[in-house]
């Protein structure tokens, strides 16, 4: 596929994503906790991997700074969960920040923030 093919899908696909920001945003009192979903095959690449399951509170600045797609290639989304739903899974808040250096490492190597 043409670069600038790929690049007109990913801008594509961060308005799609920032719709849906505004849209969990708004539901953020019912689903505050918020799970990084990673297509999980053999395209993914290791910090999609590195964050896939990964829940982040809805106000946490890792989705502001770096809400998916993170890369030109990514297939990444975001999942909000319930409290019960939260609970029922056993899941654990992490905090973004301890994750950064993997979404910075993808920017350096072509990345696109």
């Amino acid at each position: 596929m043409k670069t600038r093919t790929i690049k007109s899908i990913y801008n594509e696909l961060k308005k799609y994503s920032k719709i849906h920001y505004k849209a969990g945003i708004e539901n953020r009192q019912d689903r505050p906790y918020w799970k990084w979903d990673t297509v999980f095959d053999c395209r993914s690449c290791e910090t999609c991997k590195g964050l896939h399951g990964k829940v982040f509170m809805w106000n946490d600045p890792i989705w502001t700074d770096y809400l998916p797609p993170v890369h030109l290639t990514c297939r990444c989304g975001v999942r909000t969960l319930t409290n019960a739903a939260f609970i029922e899974k056993g899941l654990e808040v992490s905090k973004g920040s301890d994750y950064y250096h993997l979404i910075e490492a993808i920017n350096d190597i072509g990345g696109i923030k």
